[in-house]
């Protein structure tokens, strides 16, 4: 699946990120919204400075969108 964004959405802030996630990831909603407030930590650096500043390790079973849902966290963060 390629993921296609809008502009706006391509910077999406944390509030968005979970809305913005489940368009892409369908049945994982717990997982978005734990992986939203984890990024909205860094944005609001609640988190301890020390360390790297993300890394996100998604586990299970074949074929429930662990792929899509990294792809589409990249894009959303990132962009292009």
């Amino acid at each position: 699946m390629n993921i296609k964004l809008t502009d706006s959405e391509a910077v999406a802030t944390p509030s968005d990120l979970s809305a913005c996630l489940t368009r892409f990831v369908r049945g994982q909603r717990e997982v978005i919204e734990n992986l939203a407030g984890a990024v909205a930590r860094r944005e609001h650096e609640l988190s301890p400075p020390r360390g790297c500043r993300d890394a996100f390790l998604f586990v299970g079973p074949t074929g429930v969108g662990k792929t899509e849902l990294a792809r589409a966290l990249a894009y959303a963060l990132y962009g292009n």
